[in-house]
């Protein structure tokens, strides 16, 4: 269910303390400041709580993934092929097999 949160000035929110958070109390809440959004307050249902965590695990899978989208597509690796991860990735596997056989046994 998406529901819009309620904009709260973090002047406000430090002002008038538990009134400021009953404005909202019925959905999520983003408190704001001079550089814009600082935070969301999300309330907890206490029927719900092991639903809601899973809802805000995956919230914050989907801001993480767009965070490492917008890194991969400022470095150019979004053109990278799934061919190519798999090489990688095998390669690396590869040098550590090596490593681990070319190390010497560790006496006691």
């Amino acid at each position: 269910m998406l529901t819009i949160p309620i904009p709260i000035p973090i002047c406000e929110l430090q002002q008038r303390g538990t009134k400021a958070i009953a404005k909202g109390a019925k959905g999520p809440m983003l408190v704001t400041g001079r550089p814009g959004a600082l935070f969301y307050l999300i309330p907890a249902d206490p029927s719900r709580l092991a639903e809601q965590e899973i809802e805000l695990c995956r919230a914050m899978a989907r801001a993480d993934l767009r965070s490492w989208q917008t890194r991969a597509v400022a470095s150019g690796l979004e053109q990278t092929t799934d061919l190519e991860i798999e090489a990688e990735i095998a390669a690396v596997r590869k040098e550590r097999r090596t490593r681990s056989k070319n190390r010497r046994p560790v006496r006691a």
